[in-house]
């Protein structure tokens, strides 16, 4: 659909087009499979999801839905939205529980699962313990970055804090544990820029009152390059042959996501009130 422009009346038709009720827009390919795995959790029905290829076609079709130009809805990643006193929640509009997809689909059960389907491993040698441990450390390690980086962006300050990869903050190029040198480095770098440093504390408190983690809010991509090299540093630890990579890492959490999204899911609940509003 991407470069293709439809009318208002074409595209409140679309739905029909292909048999459903209503279009569900999304950013992605992958954002497409996911928001089709947490429809089908909860039973919604008479969607057909749709990705419009890119950020920027998705905030118009926010807005022609905003508008009431077209009766669809969308889904969209929260991004830092959920630590910016001046976002708006639009009707129709559902976000994501953390910053991306990938704050909900990287659990330790996930984890379990996918390394215990890509590795090969037999159930019981991997536990979830390890890796919840593990979530908790890089959590601890990053939680001012975190805060930093939202303060950096929804203020528009221009600063370079998180980017997609993890790799520069970590002991070293395949290692999952992050350098208390380097991050230190870059906390001290940051608190010297007062703008940067009022606006973070400002966020902080935000983040507070949010009953989220911080972890949460780290980015989608810097977490799922963190998550991948742990990953395969456990596969390594149990004897596999294999690793996963970046074009595969997200793709095989998708695959595995159905069978470890249930009750016991952290954002389970959350999910199940945001399908419920569109």
């Amino acid at each position: 659909m991407a470069g293709l422009e439809y009318s208002d009346e074409a595209l409140n038709v679309r739905a029909a087009f292909f048999g459903q009720n209503r279009m569900l827009y999304v950013e992605g390919d992958d954002d497409v499979i996911f928001w089709e795995s947490i429809l089908s959790a909860f039973g919604k029905d008479g969607y057909k999801v749709e990705s419009v290829g890119g950020v920027e076609e998705l905030k118009k079709k926010i807005i022609k839905i905003a508008n009431r130009d077209i009766d669809s809805a969308a889904a969209r990643d929260s991004d830092f939205n959920k630590l910016d006193l001046s976002y708006v929640a639009v009707p129709d509009v559902v976000v994501t529980y953390g910053h991306s997809i990938e704050n909900t689909l990287i659990t330790s059960p996930g984890l379990v699962h996918l390394a215990r389907v890509y590795g090969r491993v037999p159930v019981g040698t991997i536990s979830e313990v390890d890796f919840d441990d593990w979530m908790e450390g890089l959590e601890n390690s990053f939680e001012d970055l975190i805060f930093y980086d939202a303060a950096n962006q929804i203020n528009g300050i221009g600063e370079s804090v998180l980017s997609d990869n993890c790799t520069r903050f970590m002991t070293s190029q395949k290692s999952c544990s992050p350098c208390d040198a380097k991050i230190g480095a870059e906390l001290v770098k940051h608190a010297a820029n007062l703008n940067l440093h009022t606006h973070m504390t400002a966020t902080k408190a935000v983040f507070a009152a949010t009953g989220h983690r911080a972890l949460d809010f780290m980015r989608g991509h810097f977490l799922a390059t963190a998550a991948m090299k742990k990953v395969n540093r456990v596969l390594a630890g149990n004897g596999a042959s294999k690793s996963v990579n970046n074009d595969s890492f997200t793709s095989s959490l998708m695959l595995g996501f159905g069978s470890v999204f249930n009750n016991l899911h952290p954002h389970y609940e959350y999910y199940s009130v945001e399908v419920a509003n569109i």
